[in-house]
């Protein structure tokens, strides 16, 4: 055939192809920590094991807070910023995520004052450092501490003690942290918004959410 005598010759059938230029994301670090957060879930192991972790990362100081469920739902979506509220030391304002939870998760950040941002469809780069939080926490804890066949409630406890590790030890090189630790670059964070705050102000920051 035609398409076999120019393949065999090394011939093009058709133009050059113009190569498209990569466009470097933009590198960026909110200065307010909960001002927004990037939240999303993975499967450690594979969806052949019901075990989904769900995991929330602050843009500013890049705390984490991660939770163990059997599958990536909305309404365990719910039950995790429930959890994320109770346990964050900070307001939390917006949330970033994926679009796969639908109305039921929009609806309830709402009711408790948290505003919901959803990434363009097959963009993760959007959510980059929720992303590169997953591979830190697969290749950190899951597939060197963690067997296929242990149980959840195991695994939760191992996976706490981490997450305090990771928020309270472990240095970061990301753009904005300057091999600072997340608590180091929360206490920080939270020290400047309070001196550059008027002192009439400060209560402004105290607020409570709507539960």
């Amino acid at each position: 055939t035609v398409f076999r005598i120019l393949q065999r010759k090394r011939i093009r059938y058709c133009r050059e192809p113009i190569p498209k230029p990569r466009v470097k994301p933009q590198l960026y670090c909110l200065e307010t920590p909960g001002l927004e957060l990037q939240m999303d879930a993975c499967y450690p192991f594979g969806r052949g094991r019901k075990l989904c972790c769900f995991d929330a990362i602050d843009d500013c100081s890049r705390w984490v807070f991660a939770k163990i469920y059997d599958r990536e739902t909305a309404e365990n979506a719910i039950a995790f910023v429930k959890e994320l509220v109770k346990i964050s030391p900070f307001r939390i304002q917006r949330l970033r995520v994926d679009n796969r939870y639908g109305k039921q998760l929009r609806a309830f950040c709402e009711s408790i004052g948290i505003e919901v941002v959803t990434i363009t469809a097959y963009t993760p780069s959007q959510n980059g450092k929720i992303e590169r939080f997953h591979r830190t926490i697969k290749m950190g804890f899951f597939w060197g501490h963690c067997g296929f066949y242990d149980e959840p409630n195991f695994i939760q406890y191992k996976l706490n003690a981490w997450v305090y590790w990771y928020n309270t030890e472990r240095k970061h090189g990301g753009y904005g942290m300057n091999r600072l630790t997340p608590r180091a670059k929360l206490a920080g964070a939270l020290f400047n918004s309070l001196y550059i705050i008027p002192q009439s102000k400060v209560t402004l920051t105290l607020q409570s959410y709507r539960i």
